[in-house]
């Protein structure tokens, strides 16, 4: 069997944190490309032509996403703050899914947006709670 920490140059200590960085990364990226898959698939299917628009609403909203989180970074602990936007995210697709089930267009739009700020915030949430 191969050593993994001797493989990837991790110390006997860092195997557990590295791990479940590789693991939250894993799911975070993981979730990421199956809900750009549901997305893309329920925007284009209600409205294609909107497609320029709601790329361009995306990239307004990870900066929204990004500039709540640096106010909200100088208030809370780190460790909080991502459990927190984690369950924020969670939510809000739990909230996008029941609404999806009364044929609500618009919120395919935000399905869409959402899913791009969760590709954009997760990841790097991960990376600074690794070197924090």
């Amino acid at each position: 069997m191969i050593d993994v920490g001797k493989a990837f140059g991790i110390r006997r200590h860092e195997v557990g944190p590295a791990s479940l960085l590789f693991f939250y990364l894993f799911l975070i990226i993981g979730a990421y490309i199956m809900g750009q898959a549901v997305g893309n698939a329920l925007f284009l299917e209600v409205f294609p032509r909107h497609l320029p628009y709601a790329m361009i609403g995306s990239a307004v909203m990870i900066g929204g996403f990004v500039s709540v989180y640096i106010r909200l970074s100088h208030r809370l602990r780190l460790e909080m703050l991502v459990i927190g936007t984690l369950l924020f995210f969670a939510s809000s697709f739990t909230l996008f899914w029941w609404l999806t089930r009364f044929h609500y267009r618009s919120v395919y739009l935000l399905v869409y947006t959402w899913v791009y700020a969760l590709g954009a915030m997760g990841p790097m949430m991960g990376w600074t709670l690794a070197n924090y």
